[in-house]
């Protein structure tokens, strides 16, 4: 009995070591933002009320089952709920022609799985990676937590011309070579061609799958080569392929979509600062509408421009963690042409973003959109609390 006792022992003490080994493999992660938003017409007659919204609360889990295979998963719930009968969907095509109804985030409810993905990783230099994934394009979409960047909500340019969070289903390779190149290979599910000058005509927005029941009559190729040699650099570009495979229907609209993302940042010496460019190419398959008459609405451009420049002056009296970024950014969109067209609008953004901490911010913007018609110009003020684990 004796014997038996001390085996129990032994074993229960090999499973709780083993337990206490995985759970240490296992990192759970995320991020959140509370924000308060004002907007004022210039025109406006009566003030439009504030509104208070806890924009997003995302759950991160990270497994490392050894030093080479991991997976990676993130969960994501938008203004704090998600109910029958909400308004955030849209009218969609699918690959046959048939009408249906896709949700997407907006200011209603919202709930998705932004990343699944296992990933081999053998070497710094090269590893594979598939599933549910970010896309390696521009600087905020595979890095958007609420301490990353300075305005309160995201930077217009990365909702209008490169939309963040844009995800989807595919495979992809990447790694860092001589310590200097980071390089990004991805082939996933497409964008939608149908639905580039769908509802507000929001070009490459209204056009992401996002992993549900995605259709491979669209296939997007992207490839990315950035440069961090230096500490706090990261200088590169992408570009990105949407092309057609299949149009046995003939209810496609354009063949290919050409995305060229320009980018450079640095942070670091207290300074905060970035520059962006993006130009989008749509090919439209006929200038004709199925009446043969011209086709409305067509799109063949898109771009935009932004940068920020911000400074660290709690690094004047050498604080420990404690940040805080006085910054500006500068925009110019056109997501219906290219930016000296007249329906170009500009947005200026003047804030502060304090960081007690590196992963929580506070955050206050003042804002400016200006359009070419001085009717629809407006002012916004924003303030927000974020943080990321």
């Amino acid at each position: 009995m004796k014997k038996i006792s001390t085996f129990a022992i032994m074993a229960a003490t090999s499973m709780l070591a083993a337990d206490e080994t995985s759970t240490k493999s296992l990192t759970i992660g995320g991020y959140g933002e509370l924000h308060l938003n004002k907007t004022i017409k210039d025109t406006a007659q009566l003030a439009t009320p504030a509104e208070l919204d806890f924009h997003r609360f995302v759950l991160l889990l990270d497994k490392k089952f050894n030093e080479k295979w991991s997976f990676t998963g993130e969960l994501e719930l938008e203004h704090n709920a998600v109910q029958d009968g909400q308004k955030g969907v849209a009218a969609s095509v699918d690959s046959t022609g048939k009408k249906v109804t896709v949700s997407f985030p907006g200011k209603d409810g919202y709930l998705v799985l932004e990343q699944a993905f296992l990933q081999f990783q053998p070497v710094k230099e090269f590893g594979v990676r598939a599933g549910v994934m970010l896309y390696p394009i521009g600087l905020i979409n595979e890095n958007h937590e609420p301490a990353y960047f300075s305005t309160v909500e995201r930077p217009e340019y990365h909702s209008e011309i490169i939309p963040t969070t844009w995800f989807g289903s595919g495979i992809a390779v990447g790694g860092t070579v001589f310590n200097a190149l980071r390089y990004d290979v991805m082939v996933s599910e497409g964008l939608n061609d149908r639905n580039f000058d769908g509802i507000g005509k929001e070009g490459l927005r209204e056009a992401r799958q996002k992993g549900f029941y995605s259709k491979l009559d669209n296939v997007l190729g992207t490839v990315r080569l950035d440069y961090v040699g230096v500490p706090g650099l990261k200088a590169g570009g992408s570009y990105s392929l949407n092309a057609v495979t299949n149009d046995d229907k003939k209810d496609h609209k354009y063949d290919q979509a050409h995305i060229v993302d320009l980018h450079a940042q640095y942070n670091g010496n207290g300074f905060r600062s970035s520059v962006e460019f993006a130009t989008i190419s749509y090919n439209a398959i006929t200038d004709l509408d199925a009446k043969g008459k011209a086709r409305a609405g067509k799109l063949e451009k898109s771009q935009g421009i932004t940068a920020e420049l911000g400074y660290n002056v709690a690094k004047i009296w050498d604080a420990d963690e404690l940040a805080l970024y006085p910054f500006a950014r500068y925009s110019l969109l056109n997501r219906e042409g290219e930016l000296g067209d007249d329906a170009a609008k500009t947005r200026i953004e003047g804030g502060v973003a304090f960081h007690p901490l590196k992963p929580l911010a506070i955050k206050a913007t003042v804002g400016k959109r200006m359009f070419n018609d001085d009717k629809k110009n407006e002012t916004t003020i924003d303030f927000g609390v974020g943080y990321d684990f």
